[in-house]
């Protein structure tokens, strides 16, 4: 199992007092290392016709009061997991895709 961690913050405030450097930040922070490290994984699964990916997600792309980015950046997880999950059934590989999405809750 391999994964990674970043350390970031996201709390910029509502989308209309929110910039576009901060919007573009808070997506390449959230969601650009998930798509790069899983696209390097994926070709060596592809070449091998197996493989898993356990992406984790979050209920914030429900939506969020303090940031816009991250939700986003969360969404774009769970679609890119469903885009993955797709290719490998439509091409009959044994590759296997999740997103777990932990929610808080009181």
């Amino acid at each position: 199992m391999t994964g990674f961690a970043f350390p970031a913050r996201f709390s910029r405030g509502p989308i209309d007092e929110d910039t576009d450097g901060h919007y573009q930040a808070d997506l390449v922070a959230a969601s650009g290392g998930r798509f790069f490290v899983t696209r390097a994984v994926c070709r060596h699964m592809w070449d091998r016709d197996y493989g898993r990916i356990v992406d984790v997600s979050s209920s914030a792309f429900l939506g969020m009061r303090s940031s816009a980015g991250y939700p986003a950046a969360k969404g774009a997880a769970w679609g890119l997991t469903r885009n993955l999950a797709h290719r490998a059934a439509s091409e009959n590989q044994d590759i296997e895709v999740n997103c777990v999405r932990p929610a808080a809750a009181a």
